[in-house]
């Protein structure tokens, strides 16, 4: 087996791991990022079946938009999380703890 050959195959079962990984993933959570991940991992297959340099270059820009598209959604998922919390802490009644900028030094303190 060339190496080549092997290089396409171990593309494809992680690729075929990946897709399954995200799509089971999505059908539990519906996150966007995931469904994303579930179109970009087969796409990465594409650029084996041709090498004109018009077709890759197209390929890497789709590529390129998936994984900003990832990126995107999801530190907009942080941020909703974050806002949520937020929300559910101020419904109970609690106040924000301080952040680890605010808290008070102990490390240099001495306990006798």
């Amino acid at each position: 087996m060339e190496v080549s050959n092997l290089r396409v195959i171990i593309h494809a079962v992680i690729a075929a791991v990946g897709t399954i990984w995200f799509l089971l993933s999505y059908l539990k959570t519906r996150l966007p990022y995931q469904l994303l991940f579930v179109i970009w991992f087969p796409v990465t297959l594409l650029v084996y079946l041709s090498s004109n340099i018009v077709y890759i270059t197209v390929l890497g820009i789709i590529q390129l938009l998936l994984f900003i598209g990832v990126i995107y959604f999801l530190f907009r998922r942080q941020k909703t999380t974050m806002q949520e919390m937020q929300e559910q802490l101020e419904e109970l009644g609690g106040e924000p703890t301080e952040t680890p900028e605010e808290a008070p030094d102990h490390d240099n303190e001495i306990e006798l």
